[in-house]
């Protein structure tokens, strides 16, 4: 079974729940509007999901970076 801990023992407590609570469904509507072909109909909700992903793995990526300079990993 999977486990969030050893990847996520460096990310702030806000920053995982905007994870779960925006990243996640983000990527699965992004996903879903892709596979069932509809990413070009709706270019407003097509930008607002890939816009809040891209947002939510930015802020992960720089405290993964801020990680990696402090020698935390």
């Amino acid at each position: 079974m999977w486990s969030f801990d050893p990847s996520w023992r460096l990310l702030p407590r806000w920053l995982k729940a905007l994870t779960l609570i925006v990243g996640l469904p983000a990527w699965l509507g992004f996903a879903t509007m892709i596979v069932t072909g509809s990413i070009f109909e709706h270019e407003t909700v097509t930008l607002t999901l890939f816009g809040s992903f891209a947002f939510v793995a930015l802020c992960q990526t720089a405290f993964m970076a801020r990680s990696a300079w402090r020698n935390d990993l």
